[in-house]
């Protein structure tokens, strides 16, 4: 779903420093507002990992996007 928002796979996005992973999501929203419906569904990944939302981002740091998954 994201995917097919953005048009792309990947996208780079420039922030100041002491941002964190809701505002990164919050910049990324106004960017690609159709997002917005996505958000309380929005699962974030850091670095191939799970990571709170408070997490302050780092030079490098890789955040993916995708939606909530099921399974048992």
């Amino acid at each position: 779903m994201h995917r097919e928002i953005v048009g792309a796979t990947e996208i780079e996005v420039d922030i100041k420093s002491g941002t964190d992973l809701n505002g990164l999501l919050d910049i990324v929203i106004d960017k690609y507002p159709e997002l917005a419906k996505l958000r309380d569904t929005t699962l974030l990944s850091l670095n191939h990992n799970y990571a709170p939302d408070d997490y302050i981002l780092q030079p490098g740091d890789e955040v993916a996007m995708f939606p909530p998954v099921g399974g048992g």
